[in-house]
């Protein structure tokens, strides 16, 4: 047994020499933070993109429902100005509505009332006075976005008749 090529020396200085070698370049790779901020970023981006679209559903949300209340005010400025006929109303509101969804409901609904409580819009008040007439435009949507489920929003306009 020598201390030729071959020896169990040669194998114990050459795993000495890997192991610092590995040591050495492990030590290199925790300090070198070259492509760091990629890694970074893409921990992050999914995050970043859902709140993203997240901004963007509820902004779509809240226009919807302005929207709305925009079309029904339509209607009630018909009704202001003298107009009596509900289907022409009705079309003011749906001219007016641009972001209308497919599942919208409008409804106009006349309603009296003697002293706050409702009643019947052909006969006196137990006073002997005219019930006072409303007409009412009511909305109802459902708004799906893309991370917000379906969520149903319902709005109305009453409007006093003279």
């Amino acid at each position: 047994m020598g201390s030729g090529p071959g020896s169990g020396s040669d194998v114990g200085v050459t795993l000495v020499i890997r192991h610092l070698l590995h040591r050495l370049a492990r030590r290199r790779l925790i300090r070198d933070s070259e492509g760091l901020a990629g890694i970074e970023f893409a921990l992050t981006a999914p995050f970043l993109v859902m709140l993203l679209v997240g901004v963007a559903d509820v902004g779509m949300l809240i226009h919807n429902r302005m929207d709305t209340v925009s079309a029904l005010q339509a209607g009630a400025r018909y009704f202001m100005a003298g107009g009596a006929d509900t289907d022409e109303a009705l079309a003011a509101v749906r001219r007016s509505w641009t972001s209308m969804p497919d599942n919208a409901k409008l409804e106009i609904r006349k309603v009296c009332y003697c002293d706050d409580v409702e009643c019947s819009c052909t006969q006196n008040c137990p006073d002997s006075s005219a019930p006072a007439a409303y007409h009412t435009i009511s909305a109802t949507a459902v708004y799906k976005g893309l991370l917000i489920e379906k969520t149903e929003y319902e709005f109305s306009e009453s409007v006093r008749i003279r």
